[in-house]
């Protein structure tokens, strides 16, 4: 499986290359004032409005810097209604996300502890002698922030 690559304060994680629907440069995006932590603003993409989200705050560490290698994923987010199954376009800022790695699914073990507050943390991969996290997208937004995004609005 081909997995997309950034770095959060050095660290290594990866996200499944196949919910990845686009990679654009880190362009500015619509301030939203009293916005949940961790949203960034509102991003014009084919005409629809796309919320975006710092993984780095998501996850705790803070601000993504301003680099040119930091880039906004827009991803197909699953949103699980009580019928079915709906997919939202997000943007997720990922600093350092600059290269694709190919792990064989036997090559990923288990992270070893399970943390509640982060169990958008999925299974590890070692890639050139260094551990790689790999995250799961459909735990990464906490029921909070879900409602928030996914409400319907008039």
């Amino acid at each position: 499986m081909i997995y997309l690559t950034f770095s959060i304060k050095d660290m290594p994680f990866a996200l499944p290359a196949e919910r990845i629907h686009r990679i654009i440069p880190n362009v500015p995006t619509r301030h939203l004032p009293h916005a949940p932590e961790g949203v960034v603003g509102l991003l014009e993409y084919r005409k629809r409005s796309v919320p975006v989200l710092d993984l780095s705050v998501l996850m705790n560490y803070g601000p993504s810097p301003s680099r040119l290698s930091t880039r906004i994923l827009l991803v197909n987010y699953v949103e699980e209604t009580s019928d079915d199954e709906k997919y939202r376009l997000l943007g997720l800022v990922a600093p350092s996300a600059i290269a694709t790695i190919d792990v064989i699914p036997d090559d990923l073990t288990d992270k070893g502890i399970a943390l509640k507050d982060a169990a958008y943390l999925g299974q590890i991969a070692t890639v050139d002698d260094q551990f790689v996290q790999t995250l799961d997208l459909d735990r990464l937004l906490s029921d909070s922030l879900k409602e928030s995004l996914f409400a319907e609005t008039t």
